[in-house]
């Protein structure tokens, strides 16, 4: 990505990920897949002069509680899901 651009995509991701209704329709697995690619996109920028690196650094730390949250959302639809599972299978 160019420096230059860095404006424009800091504002677009910045409206679409802060839009919690729309973020909350996707899929989980999606959610997890979506934020651990951004975390590896935006690490490359670490380091890197041309970018703002407290912005870089505030992103990496917001994805990453986002990750932490969906992570927890889906552990706890799995578990939903097992203990589903088993009362279906005990009363039947």
């Amino acid at each position: 990505m160019d420096a230059s651009l860095w404006p424009d995509f800091k504002e677009q991701v910045t409206l679409l990920l802060e839009e919690q209704e729309y973020v909350n329709t996707f899929p989980v697995n999606y959610v997890i897949k979506m934020i651990k690619g951004s975390i590896k996109d935006l690490s490359k920028f670490q380091k890197d002069d041309r970018f703002p690196q407290e912005d870089v650094a505030k992103w990496l730390k917001t994805f990453d509680i986002w990750l932490q949250d969906i992570m927890q959302q889906k552990c706890g639809q799995d578990v939903s899901i097992v203990l589903l599972l088993l009362f279906t299978f005990r009363n039947a």
